[in-house]
């Protein structure tokens, strides 16, 4: 067929000068080629964009509608391939009396800083249930500390009935 059905008009002619054609295994390529500009001329059209744009931002905020590219999309999901303590050192919580220069965190800390990034990771996937850490901190952007996304801020507490 040569019209379709697009998001902004009822009937769209996707071939000009054609008002009715069947779609055939031999005319695919450019059955396809004019749905693609189809789906093109939609994104592109900013009216249509902004409606959409406004309906989605009544409903989530609209810095989440960039479009990241793949590898940001895996970056933010998944975290980086690798784990960096530093990162994840400075994003650690101590409770109930506990700091960063107790000798026992001190001690902690070298040890992990021995592991390889198997272990890290193994580390990683047995203190938090999971094997990547997330690439970016909400509180890098000024969000508040509150809106860590596991595991920030990984916290680091006494044994259960020790006073700290």
């Amino acid at each position: 067929m040569c019209h379709w059905h697009s998001l902004y008009s009822w009937c769209h002619i996707l071939i000009p000068d054609v008002c009715f054609i069947l779609n055939s295994w031999e005319n695919k390529d450019s059955y396809a080629v004019a749905i693609r500009n189809l789906r093109i001329q939609e994104i592109e059209n900013t009216h249509c964009m902004t409606a959409v744009r406004a309906g989605l931002g009544s409903i989530i905020p609209l810095q989440l509608l960039t479009m990241p590219t793949p590898l940001e999309m895996e970056l933010r999901t998944c975290g980086l391939p690798y784990i960096n303590l530093e990162f994840l050192k400075a994003h650690t919580m101590y409770q109930v009396g506990l700091m960063e220069t107790d000798q026992h965190i001190e001690l902690f800390w070298t040890a992990l800083e021995m592991f390889t990034q198997e272990e890290l990771c193994k580390f990683i996937k047995f203190a938090c249930n999971q094997e990547r850490i997330p690439f970016t901190c909400p509180c890098k952007d000024g969000s508040p500390d509150t809106a860590h996304v596991p595991p920030y801020p990984m916290k680091i507490a006494p044994p259960d009935g020790a006073a700290g």
